[in-house]
């Protein structure tokens, strides 16, 4: 009687731990907010210097990793960000790339007003109406120029 008991009691102990479920919700991760108040980060000409000498890199791959990885810094002057803007849309031959690259400039803490206008002025060369329907709703995102 008691090994029928014991071997029952454990039949339901094993039962009972082998029906939990584990449920995982994935959630969409959004950007942080831009600061309050932006981040004007003093002219440094060896950014310029050093966004040009990327133009140098053979492949386009090679030259979008080293855009985004300069546009992604948290303090790039205003000068810097209008010439990146304007290097993406001239020396990057594909339009995800050049795409990549404004995306990570607009997600920057310290994105300007100029650089803005600079990617607005261009937006067209973009041929993809989807590409430039992303880059407007990531500027949207941002909010308004506050300086």
């Amino acid at each position: 009687m008691r090994k029928s008991l014991l071997l029952s009691l454990l039949t339901c102990m094993v039962l009972s731990s082998v029906g939990c479920v584990v449920i995982v919700k994935e959630e969409e991760r959004l950007p942080p907010p831009p600061p309050e108040y932006p981040v004007e980060c003093p002219f440094n000409p060896h950014e310029i210097e050093e966004i040009d000498a990327v133009t140098s890199l053979s492949f386009d791959s090679d030259r979008a990793e080293a855009y985004k990885r300069i546009a992604t810094r948290p303090c790039l002057s205003n000068e810097a960000q209008v010439h990146l803007a304007n290097q993406a849309f001239t020396r990057l031959s594909f339009e995800n790339s050049t795409e990549e690259v404004l995306v990570a400039l607009i997600r920057s803490p310290g994105f300007s007003c100029d650089a803005q206008g600079a990617i607005l002025s261009q937006i067209k060369r973009l041929s993809f109406d989807s590409t430039r329907s992303r880059i407007l709703k990531e500027l949207d995102k941002r909010g308004p120029c506050l300086y």
